[in-house]
């Protein structure tokens, strides 16, 4: 296996491990009404968790959080490397630089503490950006594993 194809593994699994810490999250904060006491809290302004609007919501984001860390791990662990680098460069290009984009470029940013939303698309668009790099270079080499010298 390849040095970029062991990449985009990792890739796969570890953006997986990253999924399932906010959907735990957002559903514990949801039934235990503790939203802006993490992540969410340093995001948004505090008008943003009044009302039962994202309390609605949010619950159904974790369960998409949540499928996409399982398709991820399916892709790490049973897929050849030419599919599993394209679940991480979609994954790469639709979830993370898509968030990112929809954070600073669409949504109202008067919904976000100062600074908030360009930080976190700052760090998202890295993530997407390293792998989607880790996914092309396993598909310009096809996966393949280094060719061994003749003795």
């Amino acid at each position: 296996m390849s040095v970029a194809s062991t990449l985009t593994r990792v890739l796969l699994v570890a953006t997986a491990a990253l999924l399932m810490v906010p959907a735990v999250k957002y559903m514990t904060g949801v039934r235990d009404g503790t939203l802006n006491d993490g992540p969410l809290g340093e995001l948004f302004v505090p008008s943003v968790f009044e009302g039962p609007g994202l309390a609605a919501f949010l619950p159904f984001g974790a369960v998409a959080y949540l499928h996409a860390a399982a398709m991820n791990v399916i892709a790490a662990t049973c897929f050849d490397s030419t599919p599993a680098a394209l679940v991480l460069l979609v994954f790469a290009v639709v979830f993370n630089l898509g968030m990112a984009a929809l954070r600073t470029q669409w949504m109202d940013q008067a919904l976000y503490l100062p600074g908030a939303a360009e930080k976190a698309s700052r760090v998202q668009g890295a993530v997407g950006a390293v792998c989607a790099a880790a996914a092309v270079a396993t598909l310009l080499t096809g996966g393949a594993k280094p060719k061994e010298k003749a003795a």
